[in-house]
C-alpha cells in the first residue's frame, strides 16, 4: 500500500525480467485538500516488453473530484476518466528512442475542484485506487506464437486451420543453418484501440 501525503508528483517504476509474468499490484490512498492537484507518473523501465496498467477506482465518484489520464504521446492530451470504474493504460517498453521522447511514461492527474467547506463540511478529495500492471509479450522478439492446436481459424478462401501469429524472425540465423529455407514476405499494418468501461 502506498500513502501519498505531501508530494505533488509521485513515481511508480515497472521493471519486469524477461521470464517474469506475475502482475505488480499497487494500492494507493491519498488525500487532496480543496483546490489542489496531484500527479502519479508511471514509468516502464522494462527493456524487452510493454505493460498494461489497469486503473481501478475505489473511491466514490464526485463531479468536483477529477481524474485524468495522459499517455505522453508527444503532446500532453489528458483524457477524463473520472467516472470510469476501471481504465486500461498501455505503456511501451523502454528503448533509447522511447526514453528520449518520454514514450515509456504515462500520467494520472487528480484534481480537487471543491471550494473551502463551511463549518462541519468536508472539502477533501480522498482518492483510493488500485494499479494492476501486467507485462505483455513483445511479439517482435518471437518467431511464432500458436494460440491453439485446434482448427479454429477460418480463412476467406474457406480453409480452416489452427491459429498462429508470426513475430520477427532472425533470417540471417535461419539461413545460416538451413540454406534451403524459403519464405514469402507479407507486409501487414496494424492499429490499436482500447475500450474502457464507464459508469
Amino acid at each position: 500500500m502506498r500513502d501519498s501525503k505531501d508530494n505533488f508528483a509521485d513515481k511508480i517504476f515497472y521493471k519486469f525480467d524477461p521470464d517474469e509474468t506475475e502482475p505488480q499490484k499497487d494500492h494507493i490512498n491519498m488525500m487532496l485538500p480543496y483546490l489542489s492537484s496531484r500527479v502519479y507518473m508511471k514509468n516502464n523501465s522494462s527493456e524487452d516488453r510493454p505493460v498494461v496498467v489497469t486503473y481501478k477506482r475505489l473511491h466514490d465518484w464526485k463531479r468536483e473530484n477529477k481524474v485524468y489520464y495522459d499517455s505522453n504521446n508527444q503532446k500532453m492530451k489528458y483524457v477524463d476518466i473520472t467516472d470510469s470504474v476501471s481504465y486500461n493504460i498501455f505503456i511501451v517498453r523502454r528503448t533509447k528512442k522511447n526514453k528520449k521522447e518520454f514514450r515509456n511514461i504515462a500520467f494520472l492527474l487528480f484534481i480537487n475542484k471543491q471550494k473551502p467547506a463551511k463549518a462541519g463540511g468536508k472539502s477533501n478529495f480522498e482518492a483510493c485506487f488500485e494499479l494492476n500492471t501486467t507485462p505483455v509479450i513483445n511479439i517482435e522478439d518471437i518467431a511464432l506464437v500458436r494460440l491453439s492446436e485446434k482448427s479454429i481459424h477460418t480463412y476467406s478462401d474457406g480453409r480452416v486451420t489452427d491459429f498462429g501469429i508470426c513475430g520477427r524472425i532472425d533470417f540471417s540465423y535461419t539461413f545460416m543453418y538451413n540454406p534451403a529455407f524459403r519464405f514469402d514476405e507479407n507486409i501487414y499494418g496494424s492499429s490499436k484501440t482500447q475500450f474502457n468501461d464507464s459508469t
